[in-house]
């Protein structure tokens, strides 16, 4: 027989609370008991790219585009929960499940910057390094310490109240005025959309610098990695 796989973390959301207890738990009581971890992990994440193709095509209407989009990353966040809870129902956890649920995740971290990148007309190829590179050296930083620590440990603000920001500001820009708001160029330089963005960016390399110093990590080839992808 094949012993239960267990995996440690620490989660400090300041949204994973709410979100399970009043999103998640009550929808997951209609997912059938027979339904494979590993199948949920792959349908929440085939959501992510559809979400992509919808930022890829015209629709006769710009706020169904963004109706779409954000229906459709709303349903990868609870997707993201879905598989994990049922490895746990069903006693199917595995080593495997959590690599493809976390390798995955980093996928989609790069997909979600595209989407938003086309969604508000970002074609600064500066910028979007910078969007894709804050989110990268993130996700590293919190994988490493998982390495060493055999512990996932998430702070109060990251990829979950990241993805339900954006997804937010998706919906709200189905609102003519308000896309038209964001996309607003401040001083003639970067539209207000791409101010949020950088600032964003901001927050995650903080969040980076934050795990560096509280984990002190030492290792040349995380820093080499780290120096690569800055590259």
């Amino acid at each position: 027989m094949i012993p239960e796989y267990h995996y440690r973390i620490e989660d400090d959301s300041l949204v994973l609370p709410f979100f399970k207890r009043r999103i998640v738990s009550p929808l997951f009581s209609v997912v059938p008991r027979s339904l494979p971890a590993n199948m949920i992990t792959i349908f929440s994440n085939i959501l992510m790219y559809m979400a992509l193709v919808a930022a890829l095509i015209e629709f006769p209407v710009r706020s169904l585009r963004f109706i779409v989009i954000a229906v459709l990353v709303f349903g990868y966040l609870i997707g993201d929960h879905f598989d994990g809870m049922q490895a746990k129902r069903t006693g199917t956890s595995s080593a495997l499940g959590e690599f493809c649920d976390h390798f995955l995740d980093v996928f989609n971290n790069g997909i979600l910057v595209f989407i938003v990148c086309l969604s508000f007309e970002i074609t600064n190829p500066a910028l979007v390094a910078i969007f894709l590179t804050a989110g990268y050296l993130t996700h590293a930083i919190i994988f490493h310490e998982q390495f060493h620590s055999k512990c996932l440990r998430f702070g109060k603000f990251g990829s979950l109240e990241s993805a339900m920001i954006l997804s937010t500001l998706m919906l709200i820009c189905a609102i003519e005025p308000v896309y038209r708001f964001f996309m607003q160029k401040l001083f003639g330089v970067y539209t207000l959309a791409e101010l949020f963005f950088i600032v964003s960016s901001i927050g995650a390399i903080a969040t980076f610098m934050h795990y560096v110093i509280r984990t002190g990590v030492r290792d040349f080839l995380f820093w080499l990695f780290c120096v690569l992808l800055i590259s």
